[in-house]
């Protein structure tokens, strides 16, 4: 059977004051705030984890885009000179 827990409102003299219930009703619902407000901490403390995660990758791939190409295997096959392309001279040819 649920229970019915009357508090103060707004605009009254201690608004969230319990206005009727026993002392085991008050620690019920002390302990269900603490335990309400610690799982909205974690909730926040994962978002904002997950946020900076997306942040520190996406500045990650800036700095990588900033930098200057690694020279990789497929530039290897070719080299540009002032006067055109060079086959490497591990190129067999004619």
């Amino acid at each position: 059977m649920p229970q019915h827990v009357w508090v103060a409102g707004p605009g009254t003299a201690h608004p969230g004051e319990l206005l009727a219930g026993d002392a085991a009703t008050r620690e019920m619902i002390n302990a269900a705030i603490i335990v309400a407000r610690t799982c909205q901490h974690q909730r926040i403390a994962e978002q904002d984890d997950a946020r900076e995660a997306t942040w520190r990758e996406r500045a990650l791939n800036a700095e990588q885009a900033l930098k200057p190409p690694m020279p990789n295997s497929s530039a290897k096959s070719a080299t540009w000179k002032p006067n055109g392309l060079k086959k490497p001279s591990s190129a067999s040819g004619p």
